[in-house]
């Protein structure tokens, strides 16, 4: 839904709002390890203290607070693959402090617990707004 330099509509969401991740956590420690996504400045994908977001291009410093949907809730950093196992990294694992799995923000305004034990394919259909994909219970 949130991608650099890019804008989405409502209309675009075609598999619908209540099936579609607008924000999940990160809580930034993996397995123990510092994984943050989000070094330096807010969720929109880069930092450049000399640049205003709309002078900024995709080849700038710092990525910042956007990730993949690529690996399980909550992967364990020492198990995790390598695009996985550093910080400040696009690949990064949606993970959270919580016990069992994490909270995401559905397009809809809803509020969802997301199991770490969720089928890896449905995680990516809810990470997927417009892909034919329709997740009914999860």
């Amino acid at each position: 839904m949130l991608f650099f330099n890019g804008v989405t509509r409502m209309r675009d969401v075609t598999d619908g709002t209540s099936n579609t991740i607008i924000i999940a956590e990160q809580s930034g420690a993996v397995g123990g390890k510092d994984l943050r996504a989000n070094y330096q400045g807010g969720w929109s994908g880069f930092y450049n203290g000399s640049q205003r977001p709309s002078q900024v291009t995709a080849s700038d410093p710092f990525p910042c607070g956007v990730t993949t949907l690529r690996y399980a809730i909550n992967l364990n950093a020492s198990s995790a693959p390598n695009g996985a196992s550093t910080a400040y990294s696009y690949n990064t694992v949606i993970n959270s402090f919580h016990t069992g799995g994490t909270h995401a923000l559905m397009a809809d305004g809803s509020v969802h617990f997301l199991s770490e034990n969720m089928n890896l394919n449905t995680l990516y259909y809810l990470g997927a707004k417009s892909d034919g994909q329709v997740v009914g219970e999860f």
